[in-house]
């Protein structure tokens, strides 16, 4: 094999490396929005009915979308991810409006740390400018993701309604 030919080798399973990267992490985060999907589901019949009930709908409903959005994500094309499972487990037992809420935090912050991880892997693998529009998506879920957990953390614990590094 000549030099060229090693190096045009080494480009392509770095290409391929980089996709399989991208759409590894675009599979983590429709796992976390769909297990967040299915965490509000649980939660919810444990709220107290009120405000906390139409915040809990409200942020299903952001994660059903999301759900859609990264299911019509091109860099799933190639390689379809399985459906989602029919049950999750989910890090918080939920007896009562408290573990409902703390559960809607870790529901938050796991969607948070999977936006977080695809940012980074399509900062480090994809110069392709078409990339962009994803880098975007993904900082914008993250944001939202950030803004539920402290709408969250300030009905259960409102003097630590935010942390300085939201996904991390």
């Amino acid at each position: 094999m000549s030099a060229v030919s090693t190096v045009g080798a080494a480009s392509a399973a770095s290409a391929v490396s980089a996709v399989s990267a991208v759409s590894k992490a675009w599979r983590q985060v429709l796992a976390a929005e769909q297990s967040a999907e299915f965490g509000y589901s649980v939660l919810g019949p444990r709220l107290t009915p009120g405000p906390l009930v139409a915040l809990a709908r409200e942020c299903q409903q952001s994660h059903t979308s999301a759900v859609a959005a990264i299911e019509a994500e091109p860099a799933l094309a190639t390689d379809p991810s399985p459906p989602a499972a029919p049950s999750y487990q989910l890090p918080v037992a939920v007896a009562d409006d408290a573990s409902a809420q703390l559960l809607a935090v870790r529901l938050e912050e796991a969607t948070a740390a999977a936006w977080r991880y695809l940012l980074a892997v399509l900062a480090e693998s994809t110069p392709d400018p078409s990339a962009s529009a994803a880098r975007a998506q993904a900082l914008t879920a993250l944001t939202d993701a950030a803004v539920r957990a402290v709408r969250w953390r300030a009905v259960s614990a409102p003097t630590s309604a935010s942390v300085p590094f939201p996904g991390i």
